[in-house]
């Protein structure tokens, strides 16, 4: 698109819901296979890739966008510190005013250094000049070719920043969802779908394959490398707002706009998809001497999360089945009550922090420190045990005490244990309801049956089996409920019954023991 024709990037990405009703990925499903049974590896063209590589690959992004930053950015000079940190961030993530983002927010430290680098490049005595001249009325005229070319090194470095995010998301986004993503509000209804929450850059997905099925956004959230989330904060703040200056100057006010709103400014059309797919493959070629474009790098990352799946999300489908039973509801009712303010709308505190957790959970599998998953451990409550346990070398709390084998043990026990017990009860609840129908009989309000107290037990579906064997008959079948019931009782050993059986119509009577 040129820019007389721009459209928002996000609106685009709508109209593709349609046509996404004629393609499944089941249709384009790659199969991988390994070297053994480690689920470290995974062999692409003849080429075995590690977990290992991949951490090295993030890794060495990230010391290259330092020193990019640094010496490219920056100049070499003291603008900004590295490791700098703007402090407790300000973060609304459910103002939807125009225009808004917690980088705009006045609570927040990021608008006391929109100007430092600009106000560097004019004044500094060791590149004043190299993108600016005065003219005969003291007004600052800027150079084409010094600034075009530096819009052109931000570029680069976005697309560094990119590939280091999508790789260390865990489950990756599609091209057109990373390319859509909003730093700020814009007009006609789109709202940023990248936070700064809990101090940890966060980017919310919304829209995707089951979309198309359900006509609902299904909301997750994806959190890059701790570092590379760092990294990303300290480009908007101090080098986006010299981006937004000269957009305006050189192209005009759309692509200005556009440098403000997303997270990808563009320098001469708004990036797309395969843009962003063509980077990463450049980038996987450079480092892994192995192209991967966006759509193999997701077959990829699924296929390690499938594989380490068993150990990082059962208990957080197990605790939010159990809240939701403890407070009576369903889990889609319980989505609805109570909903956490500090998070986005339309996103269910479960689905937020157990997308956020899986997140943590591959920068730990990657054997990065687990930052991520000790600040939410932090914050979730400690003693929870978690199967993402995390690794105590490299943990910055190393005198937490580590959990005894007898703890660990028990803690499985009580998430585990009491859903073994329902899906018992409920199987067998099932199976009699299945034989009740079978014979023509009702347990639950036999006409004929008055009891002082409601009928609690279930009729094993056994009990009919032995009564043919008993009887040598094959057809058999029990009378009437009281005399299914009575069998029942006798079976289980219940010491608190009282059985009369005369020649007419069983009748029972129950006593508490």
């Amino acid at each position: 698109m040129d820019d007389a024709q721009e459209g928002l990037i996000p609106t685009l990405y709508l109209l593709m819901r349609p046509l996404n009703l004629f393609t499944s990925a089941e249709e384009a499903t790659m199969q991988f296979t390994s070297t053994d049974f480690s689920g470290q590896n995974i062999i692409i063209s003849g080429h075995v890739l590690y977990l290992r590589d991949i951490r090295h690959f993030i890794e060495t992004l990230i010391n290259e966008i330092r020193t990019d930053m640094r010496m490219k950015l920056f100049f070499g000079l003291d603008i900004v510190d590295l490791n700098w940190s703007p402090g407790v961030i300000n973060e609304e993530p459910r103002n939807v005013a125009v225009g808004f983002s917690c980088f705009n927010d006045p609570h927040n430290a990021f608008l006391d250094h929109k100007h430092d680098l600009l106000h560097t490049i004019l004044t500094h005595p060791q590149i004043r000049g190299r993108f600016h001249y005065l003219d005969e009325q003291g007004q600052v005229k800027w150079k084409a070719g010094p600034c075009l070319t530096y819009t052109e090194t931000c570029h680069d470095v976005e697309m560094k920043l990119f590939a280091g995010t999508h790789t260390s998301v865990g489950g990756p986004a599609r091209a057109t969802e990373f390319a859509s993503n909003l730093l700020s509000n814009v007009s006609g209804g789109s709202i940023r779908n990248v936070f700064v929450l809990f101090q940890h850059l966060c980017l919310m997905g919304t829209f995707n394959k089951s979309s198309a099925l359900t006509g609902k956004d299904d909301t997750m959230m994806r959190v890059p490398h701790p570092e590379i989330g760092r990294l990303w904060i300290i480009y908007i703040t101090f080098v986006r707002p010299l981006i937004v200056v000269w957009q305006q100057h050189f192209h005009g006010q759309k692509p200005a706009n556009r440098a403000k709103s997303h997270l990808f400014f563009g320098p001469h059309w708004p990036v797309s998809g395969s843009e962003l797919s063509q980077s990463l493959a450049y980038h996987t070629d450079r480092l892994l001497n192995v192209k991967i474009p966006i759509r193999l790098w997701r077959h990829i990352a699924n296929w390690f999360l499938n594989y380490h799946s068993i150990r990082s999300l059962y208990s957080t489908a197990l605790s939010r089945m159990a809240l939701a039973k403890q407070s009576g509801h369903n889990i889609t009712s319980h989505s609805l009550y109570a909903p956490d303010s500090r998070l986005p709308g339309g996103i269910d505190v479960h689905e937020f922090f157990s997308t956020m957790h899986l997140s943590g959970g591959w920068h730990n599998l990657l054997g990065f420190p687990p930052t991520l998953l000790e600040d939410m451990s932090c914050s979730s409550g400690a003693g929870v045990f978690s199967p993402l346990q995390i690794d105590k070398t490299n943990s910055r709390n190393q005198d937490r005490p580590i959990p005894s084998p007898e703890t660990i043990a028990e803690a499985v026990k009580n998430i585990i244990v009491p859903e073994v017990v329902r899906i018992q009860t409920q199987t067998r609840a099932n199976d009699l309801a299945s034989l009740l129908d079978a014979i023509g009989y009702d347990l639950r309000s036999p006409a004929s049956c008055k009891l002082e107290q409601p009928v609690t037990h279930i009729l094993h579906p056994s009990r009919l089996r032995d009564l043919r064997t008993f009887l040598e008959d094959n057809r058999a079948t029990f009378k009437h409920a009281q005399q299914a019931l009575a069998t029942e009782l006798i079976a289980s050993k219940n010491p608190s019954i009282l059985l009369i059986g005369p020649t007419g119509k069983s009748a029972i009577v129950a006593f508490q023991a």
